[in-house]
Order: structure tokens, then sequence, then C-alpha cells
């Protein structure tokens, strides 16, 4: 997960390329910037992030396993994920999946981000 908007803008592939995917929405986001800003207000609603395993394959792909936690509106959530890359000839990120479980912490993650989006 990127932790800084700076970060975003180094490590997302050019505008037209960069696709997020996210873990409670159908339609997936698309463009540097909207991808940015929305990983930004990730990151607000996030805890620690500490990344637990890496796994890689030949062809761009990178999986990173993390843990962290989400505030609900009664009690805080551990969640589980990972952060499903494809990166593009130039070393970027042109694809990103997030996966997130369980769907209790899912539904309180995207409450979270859907109140700091309003």
């Amino acid at each position: 997960m990127l932790r800084s908007v700076s970060t975003g803008q180094r490590v997302l592939a050019p505008e037209a390329t960069t696709t997020f995917r996210s873990p409670a929405v159908h339609r997936p986001y698309s463009g540097r910037e909207t991808v940015t800003a929305l990983l930004g207000v990730v990151v607000q609603v996030f805890g620690e992030l500490t990344y637990t395993g890496v796994y890689s394959s030949a062809g761009g792909g990178v999986v990173m396993q993390f843990e962290t936690t989400v505030q609900g509106t009664e009690r805080a959530f551990d969640l589980e994920g990972v952060d499903i890359f494809q990166l593009g000839p130039d070393g970027r990120v042109r694809d990103m999946c997030v996966m997130i479980r369980p769907f209790t912490g899912l539904q309180a993650l995207a409450a979270a981000i859907t109140a700091k989006l309003s």
C-alpha cells in the first residue's frame, strides 16, 4: 500500500493506464490522480500497516500480503489482505487489486472510507 501521495505519484503508471480494483466496489477506479487520492484516504483510515509477505512472478506480477486495523463504529477490526500489482515495462504499477478479510472488517473499512469521502 502506498503510504503517501508523493510515493503514489512516483510508483503509479502514467494517468491513462493506472487502475485500482477495490475489495468493496464493483467498478474499478482509473487514472493516476484518482487512484492516488483514493489511496490517500485509505492510509488515513488504516492503523499501522505491516507487510508480512511478498511474492512475485517473472511476468511483472507482485503480491504483497499485509496486516492492519480499521476503527469501526463500535470497535477496531484486525484486517488481513493482499495488494496484487501488475507492473508495466517501466516498473510502475499499472493495475492494483486489493483483497481484504474478514468481511466484517471490510465492511468497517468501506464505511470509514465513505465517511472520509463524504
